[in-house]
């Protein structure tokens, strides 16, 4: 159960980054799909807070292209004490 929340919180953030970064650059859902060869639908269930699924690297790696960013996963350690 924790995992699967621990999830939904990752899908969320996904879901904001992709929006802000969407809106800054002006661009419409519509917009972003034809960049990236997808759907407006797509987009909008990526950006959707009640998502479930997790987007694959490779659509998030177009995404983070289409906005001059490179995508960045890192693992976060627990401090020992």
């Amino acid at each position: 159960m924790l995992l699967r929340k621990r999830t939904c919180l990752y899908v969320r953030s996904i879901a904001q980054l992709i929006r802000t970064a969407r809106e800054k650059a002006g661009l419409t859902q519509s917009d972003l799909a034809k960049r990236i060869g997808t759907s407006q639908s797509v987009i909008a269930r990526l950006e959707s807070f009640n998502n479930t699924r997790i987007p694959s690297l490779n659509l998030l790696e177009r995404i983070a292209s289409v906005f001059r960013a490179r995508l960045s996963i890192s693992f976060e350690y627990p401090r020992a004490a």
